[in-house]
Order: C-alpha cells, then sequence, then structure tokens
C-alpha cells in the first residue's frame, strides 16, 4: 500500500483562495486591471468604477459619488497605473489622473487634447511621458508637466507605421523598446 502523506501535493492544495467581489464591496465583478501603490493599497480597475482595497474593505469611486471633492469622469476602467505617487485610469472617456495627497482626479480627453475618447491603455516613457493607447486614435504621448501631445498613427501608405490604430495595450521594456498590441492587426514594437 501507497503512503498518502509521502506522496506530492498539487498546488492547489499548498494556495489559499478568498474571493472578493460586489459582496465584499468591489463596485463589479468584472475586473480589467490591478495595481499596488507604494503603501500597500490594492487598486482595482472595473467595469463599474475604481476600488481600491486596504486589506480589509473596499472603498469604491465612482462617476456619482457623493463625498469626493472630484470625481472620474467615466466608470468603465479599462487600466489603473501607478507613477510618481499618482493613479492613471484609462477609461471610456479618456485619461483620469487622481492624486490621493488631493483626493482630486484631473481629466483629459479628446476636448482638451487626447487623440480619442477612449483609452485602453496606458504606460510611462523613461523620460516621465504618459504613454496612452486610444481605440481606434493610435498612441499618443503626454508630458504631463506642460501637457504636450506628440502621437503616432496608423499610415496605409507607409511601412514603418503603427499597424492599427486600434490600441488594445501597451508595455514599456526597459528603457527603449515600446510594445503595442493592437485590437485586430497584431503586435507592434517601437524602438523609442
Amino acid at each position: 500500500s501507497q503512503d498518502l502523506s509521502l506522496q506530492p501535493k498539487s498546488i492547489e492544495d499548498k494556495l489559499t483562495f478568498y474571493l472578493l467581489d460586489i459582496e465584499s464591496g468591489l463596485s463589479h465583478n468584472v475586473v480589467y486591471s490591478i495595481a499596488q501603490d507604494s503603501l500597500g493599497f490594492i487598486w482595482v480597475a472595473t467595469e463599474n468604477g475604481l476600488s481600491k482595497y486596504n486589506g480589509t474593505k473596499f472603498f469604491n469611486f465612482k462617476k456619482e459619488h457623493p463625498i469626493l471633492k472630484s470625481n472620474i469622469n467615466n466608470n468603465y476602467i479599462q487600466q489603473v497605473a501607478l507613477n510618481h505617487g499618482k493613479i492613471y485610469l484609462a477609461t471610456e472617456d479618456g485619461l483620469n489622473v487622481f492624486d490621493p495627497k488631493t483626493e482630486i482626479f484631473k481629466v483629459f480627453n479628446k476636448s482638451n487634447g487626447l487623440l480619442n475618447y477612449t483609452v485602453s491603455s496606458l504606460a510611462f516613457s523613461p523620460d516621465d511621458k504618459i504613454i496612452v493607447g486610444a481605440y481606434d486614435g493610435g498612441i499618443q504621448f503626454v508630458n504631463e508637466n506642460n501637457w504636450e501631445y506628440e502621437s503616432i498613427k496608423h499610415e496605409p501608405n507607409k511601412i514603418n507605421s503603427l499597424s492599427s490604430n486600434q490600441i488594445s495595450c501597451l508595455e514599456m521594456q526597459g528603457d527603449s523598446i515600446l510594445w503595442a498590441g493592437t485590437y485586430n492587426d497584431g503586435l507592434n514594437k517601437i524602438n523609442y
């Protein structure tokens, strides 16, 4: 006979799972992105707002939040990213920048310089620019200090342009390579 205590355990036997959902206080059960700040808070981008988790409970940020000094401008958040102590949100209605110290959201969208209202992804360049991937708008490089904008787009007759303007995700590799995924036309490797 075999001694069952000597058999290797599966990974599931070694891990403990906890479900955190709407009933636990999460703003929605569809989660698109997660980030952790320097204080240990977990920031969760959902289909219905931003949730901040302190290890015990959630605090939710929504467009119609009654208590905050300012609110996000759209509850559909595709990505949350952190940079220099600020929280950046890619939403269906632009880029939201939250400063936890002042508890104020700043909103940047097509009406004040972005390529498109729908921001699908974010990354940060080595020279501290915000790299914004827009759905059907290409890629935009934003200097947050003076809000200057530069952009790259798909140009059908140019072989050295983006393969598509429908950007789904961005990732900065080191200080020289920007990866840009598209919804409909593959992956772009850009020498930054």
